[in-house]
Formats: C-alpha cells, sequence, structure tokens
C-alpha cells in the first residue's frame, strides 16, 4: 500500500504541479478634463472665499464705498484665497485670477 502526500515540501511529496498563473488587470487611469480638476480644486476655496468676503462686501457697500472698489478690494481678497487653494492642488497660480473674478461677480453681480 503506498501512501500519497499533498503537501509540497514533504520528503514522500508526489510530483509537484506549478499553479496555473492568474492574470493580472492593471487599470490605467484616463486623462481627465484639467477644468474638471480645476474647478473641483479651487472647489472649497471658492466657498470659503464667498463665505468670509460676503459680509465684508455688505458692509462695505452700506458704508458708502463705490461698488467698482469694493469689487477691487474683493477681487485681491478672494486672489488670495484661492491662490492658496490653488498652491495646495499643485495647479498654476495663474488660474486663481479668472476664478476670484468670478467669486466676485457672484457676490456683486
Amino acid at each position: 500500500m503506498s501512501s500519497t502526500y499533498s503537501f509540497p515540501g514533504h520528503p514522500k511529496a508526489g510530483p509537484s504541479r506549478q499553479p496555473d498563473p492568474v492574470p493580472i488587470t492593471i487599470a490605467v487611469p484616463k486623462p481627465a478634463n484639467t477644468d474638471n480638476n480645476q474647478q473641483r480644486a479651487l472647489l472649497v476655496g471658492r466657498s470659503d472665499a464667498e463665505y468670509i468676503l460676503e459680509p465684508v462686501a455688505k458692509q462695505l457697500l452700506a458704508a458708502g464705498v463705490s461698488r467698482r472698489s469694493t469689487k477691487t478690494a474683493l477681487r485681491a481678497a478672494a486672489r488670495r484665497v484661492l491662490r492658496i487653494a490653488a498652491s495646495d492642488a499643485g495647479l498654476p497660480l495663474s488660474t486663481a485670477e479668472k476664478h476670484a473674478t468670478s467669486v466676485v461677480q457672484k457676490m456683486i453681480g
């Protein structure tokens, strides 16, 4: 009577059989739209700028400061907030300028 051992490495084990190779699938990410990435990265910065600067805008306008001067000051402040957000996301700092203008337009119109 012969006995067979089924685990490899045993001195009385039968011929070892190599397992079938397992196919490996590597997911390659598709290049994303740069504008969408910028919008997503600056979303928090935009909402922060709007939240912080809206009461400032109301106070400046209530104090009699012209809309033009208010827009200029708010645009500079929004640009600073958005430059920080762009820098954190690794985006070019020039993206902050166009988004700062849209933040101020949304607040004052």
